[in-house]
């Protein structure tokens, strides 16, 4: 994993995704929470504590269960937070404030490293299309034209940064992978649970390095993945 914020801001969004889950963690939620870790584990596969991946999964996990899953009343927890924050009068920083606003508008995509530039890079959404330029602090060493890995794209002071939590794919699988999205997309299947399919081939790969990349980014992959309007798509995912 690695980050295109500046430290500090790096710090300050983890701590508002801890402060978001955490409250929302709590009665009445706590069994939402289990829940939500559940379908989680469902969408990217179940990962142990003892793991190697394990912190990075459940960093995962908190940013998508704070700025994606939706609560019983349809709102997020960031989104919820934001309004209670309000009605309870909380006194919440300039910036705890406009880092939960950022986080709301965000979105998780799959991305791939088009160009590095002087000040950082230019990425190509390969779910939504388009290309974003990320231009403060973008990580750079050791990483080369072609790279895939999911990310948050999130508005931020003017531009687009990208989030504290971001999952590296291996070089040596783009191949398969834009072949898989290109399959997704005949399939009407390029959405963010493509994601969450590709994340599990990563899975996989980590624990079964003996397994060819390309048996593992595969088309049996995208067997049984769901279409835009399925069950469990949209505002839960």
């Amino acid at each position: 994993m690695t980050a295109a914020l500046p430290a500090p801001q790096r710090a300050a969004f983890l701590a508002v995704i801890d402060d978001v889950a955490s409250r929302y963690a709590r009665d009445p939620w706590d069994l939402e929470i289990a829940r939500a870790r559940a379908t989680f584990d469902g969408l990217r596969g179940q990962v142990y504590d003892d793991e190697a991946v394990f912190d990075d999964h459940m960093a995962a996990f908190l940013d998508w269960y704070t700025v994606e899953r939706a609560l019983p009343d349809g709102l997020t927890p960031v989104v919820a937070d934001l309004a209670a924050a309000l009605e309870e009068g909380r006194g919440l920083s300039p910036e705890q404030w406009a880092i939960r606003r950022a986080l709301g508008l965000s979105h998780r995509t799959l991305l791939e490293l088009h160009e590095l530039t002087p000040g950082g890079m230019r990425l190509l959404d390969l779910i939504e299309g388009g290309f974003w330029r990320i231009e403060r602090d973008a990580p750079r060493d050791g990483l080369r034209r072609g790279e895939i890995f999911e990310g948050r794209l999130i508005p931020w002071e003017g531009g687009v940064v990208l989030g504290p939590v971001c999952w590296w794919h291996p070089s040596e699988a783009a191949p398969q992978i834009r072949t898989l999205v290109r399959e997704a997309s005949a399939r009407g299947l390029r959405t963010s649970k493509l994601v969450d399919r590709l994340a599990q081939m990563r899975l996989r790969h980590t624990r079964f390095r003996n397994i060819a990349l390309a048996r593992i980014y595969s088309l049996d992959g995208l067997k049984g993945a769901a279409g835009p309007g399925a069950a469990g798509s949209g505002a839960n995912r």
